[in-house]
């Protein structure tokens, strides 16, 4: 059970820590400034909490309450490439803090060393912001903005990687996660990740994969011989398994 005190923690250790971290790291605070990268962050989380379509009027309000004067121009010309970047680091902190504590129990998945479920989701964003983030087609037709966010779970312990964010136009496959899946760890993706070669190497280094087949994938045994899925898998119950 989560508890108070620990909440407290975390959000501290977030909105104070790893904000003021990441406004050094991406140079978003260079010097002494009005207003720290831990303000920025704590502005910003607090007035899209409060209203989802907060104004830089709004947002200057709740700076005033963080102890800083700010006209709402001001405010808008700090909204470049380091807050992005500095936004983005904080995001995947409190990723980490709300997820990484609450793991699967399943007898199940004791089986395999970890087990991996990897995907991602797009957002359509403002159309100024389409020289940072390039958009994609859709059935909503055409955006010139969108964000794609990579996260990958671990299920046996609950770690959770990323964001990791692109284009939205990027593929599944453009990025890759800096720590490596282990031997013997379960790899769950949708048909977005399929790369033959990729799948090879999985089970050269020892990992495990499922995910559906993609649409006029032939499957042969080692010595060439091709195999009907469908006939393989009748009599074999509903979904294939015997």
């Amino acid at each position: 059970m989560v508890r108070i005190p620990q909440i407290g923690t975390a959000m501290r250790t977030v909105l104070i820590d790893q904000a003021s971290a990441a406004a050094r790291t991406h140079g978003f605070v260079q010097r002494e400034r009005r207003m720290t990268g831990a303000q920025f962050v704590q502005t910003v989380v607090g007035s899209f909490l409060a209203d989802p379509a907060a104004t830089y009027e709004t947002m200057v309000g709740v700076a005033a309450d963080l102890g800083v004067t700010i006209r709402p121009q001001g405010l808008c010309d700090r909204f470049d490439a380091t807050a992005v970047a500095c936004l983005h680091q904080v995001l995947a902190a409190t990723m980490q803090q709300a997820i990484a504590a609450d793991p699967a129990v399943l007898p199940l998945l004791d089986r395999c060393v970890a087990v991996e479920v990897q995907d991602s989701t797009t957002i359509a964003l403002p159309d100024a912001l389409a020289v940072t983030f390039a958009g994609c087609g859709g059935s909503r037709g055409r955006v010139a903005a969108a964000v794609k966010a990579q996260f990958r779970w671990e299920l046996r312990s609950g770690r959770l990687d990323g964001p990791i964010l692109q284009d939205g136009r990027a593929s599944d496959r453009a990025v890759e996660f800096a720590r490596r899946a282990v031997p013997g760890t379960l790899r769950l993706r949708d048909l977005g990740y399929w790369h033959l070669d990729d799948l090879a190497q999985d089970a050269d280094d020892g990992r495990f994969w499922l995910m559906r087949l993609k649409p006029g994938t032939a499957i042969r045994t080692s010595d060439g011989q091709r195999h009907d899925l469908v006939d393989r898998s009748a009599g074999h119950g509903r979904y294939g398994w015997a």
